[in-house]
């Protein structure tokens, strides 16, 4: 049940977001554009998607119990199931973020034909995230399994993100430090408000 609510943000920006930067990414591939014009391409989309994913993701971890409780709290769902789900997505939305860079840099891997990179990411992803379960539920019961998928969301997306290096794109480090920074200056203020 707790998935079901983080595939709303996954859909509604995360999916969208990826599948209008693949043209765009595409274009500025295939036009043989330098480094820094592809990189300022991804950045802008990655960016885009965290502007999107940040205030879902704080929405969701402070309001988790009330989301579940008023979707899902009637009938045979008790509030005893209702406290369970909403601990299960708390630690579920951790995992937007992982998961919004992955498919982003997908996309961009797919945009440049290479393709068997982040397959093999995602078969090392899947095995790792066996472990993580196992570990993880063992330890924390049912959310282990939102706390796996943050762990392995996160490592595939750093993988890819890694796999950049390859492409020797020139990144704009102080435009991604900036936008974290306001990202969370953002997010507290309003927060506080």
């Amino acid at each position: 049940y707790a998935f079901r609510v983080l595939q709303l943000p996954i859909g509604v920006f995360v999916i969208a977001v990826s599948q209008v930067a693949l043209p765009s990414l595409t274009s500025v591939i295939s036009q043989g554009s330098g480094s820094r014009d592809i990189a300022d391409n991804l950045y802008k989309a990655i960016s885009l998607v965290l502007w999107f994913i940040f205030p879902c993701f704080v929405f969701v971890v402070v309001n988790s119990e009330d989301i579940v409780r008023l979707l899902y709290q009637q009938g045979a769902f008790s509030s005893h199931d209702s406290s369970m789900t909403s601990k299960v997505l708390f630690y579920y939305s951790f995992s937007l973020f992982g998961y919004g860079c992955m498919k982003v840099l997908t996309t961009y891997y797919y945009a440049t034909g290479r393709t068997n990179y982040p397959m093999w990411v995602g078969f090392f992803t899947i095995g790792l995230h066996f472990f993580a379960l196992y570990f993880f539920t063992k330890k924390y019961g049912v959310n282990g399994i939102a706390i796996s998928s943050f762990c392995t969301l996160s490592i595939n997306g750093a993988f890819l993100f890694c796999g950049l290096i390859y492409d020797r794109l020139l990144w704009p480090w102080k435009k991604t430090f900036l936008t974290l920074f306001f990202l969370v200056f953002a997010t507290v203020a309003s927060y506080y408000l």
